[in-house]
């Protein structure tokens, strides 16, 4: 009787606790833009006093409340935080790995995220993020993505060969 019992209970217990992870990992982001890419920052970037993070959206600069979350946005963040106000770019900067992660939102959407590392230099890390339905979103960055959000801050130049 308690085998049986076991046996029914077990799964129906794994199965309930995988649909409750608020976060899964995907696959590496690095399908589109893989390692050795080159990100160019094309202009000088401000980046505020005690910030990190420098948000952009449609090819506009923005303030993190500004964003919104159904439409491609991404953020430069550098490896400090300074006490004034400072310029990053322009420069180049070589794609040294990257992930993505899915956080449900809805039944049928979620919060996408997906960042690419930067080896060296004072910008660490480019984010890109945005609410959509679960199907129509590829979860890791694209070129396009970055070019809805970034405009022409940001050029891609894949590795030859």
């Amino acid at each position: 009787m308690n085998g049986r019992i076991l046996r029914w209970t077990l799964p129906a217990v794994a199965g309930l606790l995988a649909g409750c992870t608020a976060m899964r990992s995907l696959p590496p982001a690095l399908q589109e833009v893989p390692p050795g890419t080159e990100v160019r920052l094309t202009r000088k970037i401000q980046v505020p006093g005690g910030e990190t993070r420098v948000y952009f959206q449609g090819g506009v600069r923005q303030g993190v409340s500004d964003i919104d979350k159904f439409r491609p946005s991404c953020y430069l963040e550098v490896r400090e935080r300074k006490p004034r106000l400072r310029a990053v770019g322009p420069g180049t900067y070589k794609v040294q790995g990257g992930n993505a992660f899915e956080t449900p939102f809805s039944d049928d959407q979620s919060e996408y995220q997906s960042w690419l590392d930067l080896a060296r230099g004072p910008v660490r890390r480019l984010v890109c993020e945005q609410i959509a339905d679960t199907i129509e979103w590829q979860p890791y960055v694209t070129p396009n993505q970055l070019e809805q959000a970034m405009g022409t801050a940001v050029r891609l130049d894949r590795p030859s060969g």
